[in-house]
C-alpha cells in the first residue's frame, strides 16, 4: 500500500500552514497457524506561522498479527520508531519586549535566550488493532494508538524544558458491502492530548461502476463534534485499487480563537 496527503491551511494568515505525509507498507510474511509479519516506511513534513516552524519526521513501523476463527477475525500490534526533528527561524517571530508602546520594533531586543534553531528527539507509536468480518464482505475495526509515553524535550530555550505530552487515540470503523456495487464507511475517531480533547465522526459511501467494476466515486462527510468545530466534505475517484480523493473543512466554530489543537 502506497498512500500520501498533502494539507493546506490558514490561507489569510502571512505564512499559511502546509502539511505533506506519505508512506509505504506491505505484507512482508505470513507464517503458519495464521501468523503475519509486516512492516513500512512513512515520513511527515509540516511547516507552519511567522517563525517558520517546521517538522521532519521520518519513521519505520513492524506489525505483527494474527488470525482467528478461519481467518474472520485478526488482532495487529504496531510499533513506530523515527525520529523528529524541529527547526524555528526565531527572527520572524515578535515578543512582548519588543512593543515600544504603539508597535511592534523588531530592532528592540527580544530578551529571550534561545539555545539554537533545531531541536531533534526519538519518537515511538504503539497501535493495537482488531478487525471482524461482518458476512461476507463487510468488517469492522476497533483500535487504537499511544504516542510519546517518554514525553521528550523540544524546547528551543536555554535553561528551561518543554516536554511533548503523550497523545493518545481511539477508533471504530467498518465497511458495509450494499449489494454488489455499493459500500459504507462510517467511523468515530477519539483524540486526546493532556486537556485537549478531539471527536470525529464521518461516514463514506463509495459505488463501483461498469461491468467490471474498475471505475468508482466515493463521496460523504464528516464533523469534529468537540467544540462545534469543523464540518467536512469528502470527494474521491476510484480506479481498480487506487483511489485519489479531496476534503474541505468548513470552520463551524463560533470561538474559533479559542480553540485548541492537538500537537
Amino acid at each position: 500500500r502506497l498512500a500520501g496527503l498533502y494539507r493546506d491551511q490558514w490561507r489569510t494568515l502571512p505564512v499559511p500552514y502546509s502539511t505533506t505525509t506519505a508512506s509505504y507498507d506491505r505484507l512482508l510474511k505470513k507464517f503458519n497457524k495464521g501468523w503475519l509479519l509486516g512492516g513500512g516506511v512513512s515520513f511527515l513534513y509540516d511547516k507552519a506561522g511567522d517563525g517558520n516552524l517546521s517538522i521532519f519526521n521520518p519513521n519505520l513501523t513492524m506489525n505483527f498479527g494474527k488470525y482467528f476463527n478461519k481467518e474472520k477475525q485478526l488482532i495487529t500490534l504496531g510499533i513506530t520508531a523515527g525520529i523528529t526533528i524541529k527547526s524555528l527561524d526565531s527572527r520572524g517571530l515578535q515578543f512582548d519586549n519588543q512593543y515600544n508602546g504603539s508597535t511592534f520594533d523588531p530592532n528592540l531586543p527580544n530578551n529571550e535566550d534561545f539555545s539554537n534553531n533545531n531541536v531533534s528527539y526519538p519518537n515511538f507509536t504503539l497501535g493495537l488493532n482488531f478487525r471482524t468480518k461482518i458476512k461476507e464482505k463487510s468488517t469492522l475495526d476497533i483500535g487504537g494508538t499511544t504516542s510519546n509515553l517518554h514525553t521528550p524535550d523540544q524546547n528551543f530555550l536555554y535553561k528551561t524544558t518543554s516536554q511533548l505530552p503523550a497523545r493518545h487515540s481511539a477508533y471504530a470503523k467498518a465497511k458495509i458491502a450494499i449489494k454488489d456495487a455499493w459500500n459504507v464507511q462510517p467511523g468515530v475517531f477519539f483524540q486526546n492530548q493532556r486537556k485537549a480533547n478531539q471527536l470525529l465522526i464521518n461516514a463514506i459511501a463509495e459505488v463501483r461502476i461498469g461491468d467490471k467494476k474498475d471505475f468508482g466515486l466515493g463521496f460523504g462527510g464528516g464533523y469534529r463534534v468537540m467544540g462545534n468545530d469543523a464540518a467536512i466534505a469528502y470527494l474521491s475517484f476510484l480506479y481498480k485499487t487506487l483511489r485519489v480523493g479531496a476534503a474541505y473543512d468548513f470552520n463551524v466554530a463560533l470561538n474559533w480563537y479559542d480553540r485548541i489543537y492537538l500537537g
